[in-house]
């Protein structure tokens, strides 16, 4: 997620959007039970991380940030990308194997991320910007005619190219396009830009320390 803010930086800023990293719908999930056995939804606490993700002193949620993207693991073991639309009070599922998950599961999993989102935004978002939908939860739809990844362990890099197909100025259709050796390609391409972003100024760190 860290490689695609700083790839896509200019057209985030353009488009009103931002990527989160997994800590983001994991909290929701972590949170979905004491959340919902709580008596008093007010006073449940929030990390400082999802306080500042919402209302940060550069950005806050629809004052400058209309779309959220953030990838979500479902059962541990499915990695799925979100598309959270602000303004119509939708979630976009970017599945990369839609035969693993009945709606009903669908509906299981997503919970944690629909139900909780309404109660942050009328907690910690602006009243004038916001408060149109109450706490009404997030619809959510999964998104069809995309590639289909049929091998195990890729459902997360596929599921990252779709996040980064949704937030830049590439067609839509380019999700549909990918194949097997697109998926080869772009995992073998992720790892060296990321050691290239990421490690290698590590070690320069070090070696002029």
């Amino acid at each position: 997620m860290s490689l695609l803010s700083r790839r896509l930086r200019t057209t985030l800023e353009n488009h009103r959007s931002a990527f989160v990293d997994p800590w983001f719908t994991s909290h929701l999930q972590a949170k979905f039970r004491a959340f919902n056995a709580a008596k008093v939804k007010s006073r449940v606490r929030w990390s400082e991380d999802m306080q500042r993700f919402i209302k940060g002193s550069k950005t806050e949620w629809f004052k400058d940030i209309d779309t959220i993207y953030a990838p979500m693991i479902w059962n541990d073991c499915h990695w799925v990308g979100l598309s959270i639309n602000l303004g119509i009070w939708s979630v976009e599922i970017l599945d990369p194997n839609t035969d693993l998950y009945d709606d009903a599961k669908v509906k299981r999993c997503i919970e944690p991320v629909v139900n909780l989102l309404p109660h942050l935004i009328q907690r910690y978002c602006t009243p004038e910007f916001s408060q149109n939908h109450g706490l009404q939860p997030f619809g959510w739809s999964r998104i069809d005619g995309i590639y289909k990844n049929l091998r195990s362990g890729d459902c997360g890099p596929v599921a990252m190219k779709f996040l980064e197909i949704q937030a830049s100025d590439k067609l839509p259709d380019k999700k549909a396009e990918i194949t097997d050796k697109h998926v080869d390609a772009f995992r073998r391409q992720y790892a060296m830009d990321i050691y290239k972003q990421c490690v290698c100024p590590l070690y320069s760190s070090n070696v002029s320390d």
